[in-house]
């Protein structure tokens, strides 16, 4: 009875031991900027992700990726001389996180992301400046 007993509390602590060492890691999916309005309405602006700005300009319809460990993102964008409204759409994988437009030549608009999940799922808040 003694063995049976000492081998059980020693595969107790084994387990206790390697599970107390393991964590689950987010496996987050890369955040996205769809563009999206007037066909071959023109647009420039910054991203900022992790303290890093980058310029981007393009046309409309575009899409934007963004490194898959940001956990903040900041987008400012203006845009061309063409009429119409442009739509700046954030996705986590398929996941609509927020969205920002322009209306008329030269309008602009300013956005941020942060992540605040907690476990293994991220969230995402998305704000308007």
């Amino acid at each position: 009875m003694n063995k049976t007993l000492a081998v059980l509390i020693l595969i107790s602590l084994v387990c206790l031991s390697g599970c107390a060492g393991s964590r689950v890691e987010r496996v987050g999916q890369p955040l996205a900027i769809r563009v999206a309005g007037v066909a071959g309405a023109s647009f420039m602006g910054t991203i900022k992700t992790n303290g890093v700005t980058q310029k981007v300009t393009g046309t409309v319809p575009t899409e934007l990726h963004i490194d898959a460990n940001a956990s903040q993102l900041a987008g400012s964008f203006q845009q061309g001389a063409e009429p119409g409204t442009i739509r700046f759409e954030i996705f986590e994988g398929e996941r609509l996180v927020g969205s920002a437009g322009t209306t008329g030549p030269g309008g602009h608009c300013r956005f941020t992301v942060r992540e605040g999940g907690m476990g293994s799922r991220s969230s995402w808040r998305f704000s308007k400046e």
